[in-house]
């Protein structure tokens, strides 16, 4: 939806010509996400610096009257002009002779179309990070920041599970409860808008956590490349907590005898730790258990036909993180 207000940026810079811009500005609705509407616009920073959304159409009017060091804003009495549009994100230059200085005077606009890029941190009380999971203690601190490459960040916004979105000023407490989640995202001056960044809250510590992509083919304990990936990953939390230990846990679908099944899935959970300590986490850390058939978790059962996929589901590998004061 594109708003027909026009709403033009008088600038004043220490020459004789005064540069103006005037705006279109399309909104931004996300019903999916519920986030606010944020309409496309121009920022002027402290030093002088003109940003524009790269989305949008610029007007541009001279005049050879300039305050210097003065700024506002102005209504326009005419938009007839032709839209001038930047051609992608980045500097641009421009370059006006001026009739009635003589001289040529040279702007540089910053064309942002770029959002912001937000990052979510607990300052206390996490015990372990995972992809978009927290695993946290009774009570934490969470923190959220943002950065942008051009016009800076306007405001970042968060909401937990399906609750309204509140404007985020400094660090807040959670107290431990059920699974939480918390939703944010941030907005540039220009009106760039990140897309929402989900994280899990969970107070659970020995909650089980299913390692997405961790299949093997059946009958194998064989990693492949997309386990390797998700391998990767828990190798570099570890090592960001060096003080936790986890229990690698592996499983098979019901096909085959559940001795056999058994003796895969203690296979399958040795080739996992052993993948970790080829990647540096120290085996002391690392408890390999295989629970066989004995841990099915969708219909397909004894007895009843399932395609290959919904067999796959079962031959997976979970962990749970060991609590300090539990024996190995």
């Amino acid at each position: 939806m594109i708003s027909q207000k026009i709403i033009p940026y008088m600038l004043s810079f220490p020459s004789t010509v005064l540069l103006c811009l005037f705006l279109l500005f399309p909104g931004f609705t996300n019903n999916a996400q519920e986030i606010p509407e944020f309409e496309k616009t121009t920022f002027i920073d402290s030093a002088g610096n003109i940003f524009v959304n790269e989305k949008m159409p610029v007007y541009l009017f001279l005049t050879p009257e300039a305050e210097p060091e003065k700024k506002h804003i102005i209504h326009s009495p005419s938009d007839n002009a032709n839209p001038l549009y930047f051609d992608g994100h980045g500097e641009h230059f421009l370059t006006h002779h001026d009739p009635v200085s003589g001289k040529k005077v040279n702007y540089k606009i910053f064309a942002d179309g770029l959002p912001p890029k937000s990052s979510m941190k607990i300052t206390k009380g996490l015990v372990i990070q995972f992809q978009e999971r927290f695993y946290c203690d009774e009570q934490i601190t969470v923190e959220i920041n943002a950065e942008d490459e051009f016009s800076g960040i306007k405001k970042t916004f968060y909401r937990f599970d399906e609750g309204e979105f509140n404007v985020y000023h400094e660090p807040f407490q959670v107290k431990a409860g059920e699974t939480r989640q918390i939703f944010y995202f941030s907005v540039d001056n220009v009106g760039n808008v990140e897309n929402p960044v989900l994280a899990n809250l969970i107070f659970d510590i020995e909650h089980v956590i299913d390692l997405e992509n961790i299949y093997f083919s059946h009958d194998s304990d064989a990693l492949n490349e997309d386990a390797q990936e998700q391998l990767d990953e828990l190798a570099k939390a570890l090592k960001e907590f060096p003080e936790i230990r986890i229990e690698l846990r592996s499983h098979t679908d019901i096909r085959g005898s559940s001795a056999y099944n058994q003796r895969l899935s203690e296979r399958r959970a040795k080739s996992t730790k052993n993948y970790l300590v080829a990647r540096g986490i120290s085996a002391d850390r690392l408890i390999a258990r295989g629970y066989g058939d004995n841990k099915i978790i969708n219909h397909c059962v004894e007895g009843v036909e399932c395609t290959d996929e919904e067999h796959r589901k079962n031959r997976r590998t979970e962990f749970r993180i060991i609590p300090f004061d539990e024996e190995q």
